[in-house]
């Protein structure tokens, strides 16, 4: 599949019906038949990118608000917006991460932070159309990490509907000396999770964590438990005994908590991590992707998550990246990359990880993007190719 772009690429995403591409210059491309059209500039191309309700949203490399509807740019007010933070699209407004910090705090997320500095704290905002402006509607009571990527989860309120019922569900409480690892990047964890109305942003249900764990990671996967129908959150928490696959669901005794519902075995030592994929209806992890990558197939029992190992020497992250989109799921395919990520593997979860092929690749995987049948490989010099008819 020929996907030669006019400039080089920083980052993939999937828009509502059609296959986005950032570039390292900040222009946002789609891709119309064989043809790239450009329908925004001025974005920072190392923030992710939302698509939805018929806009895209992201920030732009002064570090504001940038929203495209129908092609065009729509004026925005309101605060700064964290560097590395994800967006959620409703149906009447955008969620986003502000770029907030308590006094006294490090100015960036990158920055270097001991138990002697306060945290960051940033805010879930929501921004709602004003007229001919996207302004701020909301902010949240509670900060959440940095480089926070917002779910959208319905986690049993009592409305129904995907969006009637869904709320946000956030990574929170960032701490940058309990646990220090930094393998997503900088040194702030998470110490909470928080469940928040969508529209006030009020937290609705929270749980926090003892010390020394952290939930070490940025982004909160719905999971839909195949067996009971019921959706919680997968996400990794680390402490003295490392990472270990946790579900989180809200607690059927008190409404304003949540809850770790299932957990699986952690992998022994603190600083040894696992990289979650959630792959259909099946709960899977690549353990240690940096130092071995251990495919790893998860089933439920009771409040045990039972670890079955399927590969060795296979990877979907890499040290010190904020991108967990390097694996991809096609049909019953999962591509990821090598441990080196200097080729892609096919492996058929149909049939117990089987390898179907193996692609030997010029440079390093920089990020996978299932399209229909196809795939999209982004590699690290910034260029595209697809394969087609997986």
């Amino acid at each position: 599949m020929p996907l030669v772009a006019p400039e080089l690429i920083a980052a993939l995403a999937q828009g509502e019906d059609e296959f986005l591409a950032m570039t390292l210059s900040g222009a946002l491309l789609r891709l119309v038949g064989s043809y790239w059209e450009t329908i925004g500039e001025g974005f920072d191309p190392a923030a992710p990118v939302a698509a939805g309700h018929g806009r895209i949203v992201g920030r732009s490399n002064a570090g504001w608000l940038r929203v495209i509807e129908n092609c065009t740019m729509v004026a925005t007010l309101g605060p700064r917006i964290s560097d590395h933070g994800g967006f959620v699209n409703l149906a009447a407004g955008i969620i986003a991460v502000s770029a907030e910090h308590s006094p006294g705090s490090p100015r960036g997320p990158r920055a270097r932070a001991g138990r002697d500095q306060a945290p960051p704290a940033p805010r879930l905002v929501r921004f709602e159309r004003e007229g001919a402006v996207w302004r701020e509607a909301a902010r949240s009571n509670f900060a959440v990490l940095p480089d926070a990527r917002p779910t959208l989860v319905d986690l049993g309120s009592a409305a129904g509907g995907r969006e009637d019922g869904a709320h946000l569900a956030v990574l929170a409480g960032p701490d940058a000396g309990r646990y220090r690892h930094g393998v997503l990047g900088d040194p702030f964890e998470a110490t909470a999770i928080v469940y928040a109305e969508r529209h006030s942003l009020a937290p609705l249900a929270t749980i926090t964590l003892p010390e020394p764990q952290v939930f070490e990671d940025i982004t909160l996967r719905a999971f839909v438990d195949p067996d009971n129908g019921r959706t919680s959150l997968a996400t990794v928490r680390s402490g003295d005994k490392g990472a270990a696959l946790v579900l989180v669901g809200r607690s059927r005794t008190d409404p304003a908590a949540l809850t770790i519902i299932a957990e699986g075995p952690a992998l022994g030592m603190r600083q040894r991590w696992l990289a979650p994929i959630a792959a259909g209806d099946g709960l899977y992890a690549v353990h240690t992707p940096h130092i071995g990558g251990v495919l790893t197939l998860y089933r439920r029992v009771g409040a045990r998550l039972l670890a079955q190992a399927l590969r060795t020497g296979v990877s979907n992250h890499m040290i010190g990246s904020r991108d967990l989109n390097a694996s991809a799921l096609v049909g019953s395919l999962l591509v990821v990359p090598s441990q080196q990520h200097d080729e892609l593997v096919a492996l058929d979860l149909a049939d117990d990880a089987r390898e179907r092929w193996r692609l030997r690749l010029k440079a390093p995987v920089g990020a996978l993007l299932a399209v229909g049948e196809s795939l999209v490989v982004l590699d690290g010099s910034g260029r595209l190719f697809g394969i087609e008819k997986l």
